[in-house]
C-alpha cells in the first residue's frame, strides 16, 4: 500500500469517528479501468497517485472534512468533473 492511500485510509477512519455525519457525503471510489475510461481521450497520461485518490474516492458531495475555522479543509471534484475542468482548460495559469 503506498503511504498516499495509508494517510488517505487514516483520513477516513478520522471522518468515520469523529463526523460519521459526513463520511456519507463522500463519493465511492472506482476501479482502475473505469478510471482509465473516463481518462483515456485527454491528452496527457494521469499520474499513479491520481488514480490512487480516485480508487480511494471519487470526490466528494459537498465538504467531507471541515476545518475548525469553518472553512472546507479537503474536498476534491469527482473525477467526471475534473475530466470535464481538464477538457476545458487552455493550458494557462492565472496566477493573479
Amino acid at each position: 500500500m503506498s503511504n498516499l492511500l495509508k494517510y488517505l485510509n487514516f483520513i477516513s477512519g478520522w471522518v468515520h469517528q469523529y463526523r460519521a455525519d459526513c463520511h456519507t457525503l463522500m463519493n465511492q471510489g472506482l476501479n482502475r479501468n473505469a478510471i482509465y475510461e473516463k481518462v483515456k481521450d485527454l491528452p496527457f497520461r494521469l499520474q499513479t497517485e491520481v488514480y490512487e485518490l480516485y480508487q480511494w474516492r471519487n470526490g466528494g458531495k459537498n465538504s467531507f472534512i471541515p476545518h475548525p475555522d469553518g472553512w472546507d479543509l479537503a474536498s476534491f471534484p469527482s473525477l467526471e468533473e475534473s475530466v470535464e475542468s481538464a477538457k476545458d482548460w487552455d493550458g494557462s495559469f492565472n496566477l493573479s
